[in-house]
Parts: structure tokens; C-alpha cells; sequence
């Protein structure tokens, strides 16, 4: 259960891949998925930390992996929206 955020992290590369040569700028289909993945990666890093009775190793995961994962993720955001901050 410990790697589910990092499966979602792996999704969330995979679409990118798959998708961002098919996709336009303003394309909700493609980037509503990836939108999805944060607030899932959050919450089952706050599910984890609460299920371990908040082990600080658990709450370390969750910061280091959330901290890598918002910079995967905007990079996949726009590399599939054809849109850059």
C-alpha cells in the first residue's frame, strides 16, 4: 500500500507519454487525468501517514515524494497541454 503514490506517479508519466504527441492546446481529455493525480497523490500520502499512526518515516515519504511529485507533475502538465507557466 506504501507504493501506491509512486504507481500513480508511473501513470501519470505513462499518460504523458502516450498522450502528449495527440494533444492540443486546450485538450480537457488529455489533461483532466493528469489534473486528477495530485490531490490523489496527497490524499493517500495523508491516508498512509494516518493508517501508521503518523510514523515519522511514513510523513517523511509522503513531504519528499509530494515535493518530487509537484515538479513531475507540472512538467507533465505542460508538456500535455502545449502550455508552459
Amino acid at each position: 500500500m506504501l507504493y501506491w503514490p509512486l504507481f500513480l506517479t508511473g501513470t501519470l508519466i505513462l499518460w504523458t507519454i502516450l498522450v502528449s504527441p495527440y494533444s492540443k492546446y486546450g485538450d480537457t481529455w488529455a489533461i483532466m487525468p493528469a489534473l486528477v493525480t495530485f490531490p490523489l497523490v496527497l490524499g493517500l500520502h495523508i491516508f498512509l501517514a494516518y493508517r501508521n499512526k503518523w510514523r515519522t518515516g511514513v510523513m517523511v515519504y509522503g513531504m519528499v515524494h509530494c515535493i518530487i511529485f509537484f515538479v513531475i507533475w507540472m512538467g507533465c502538465l505542460m508538456r500535455i497541454s502545449k502550455d508552459s507557466l
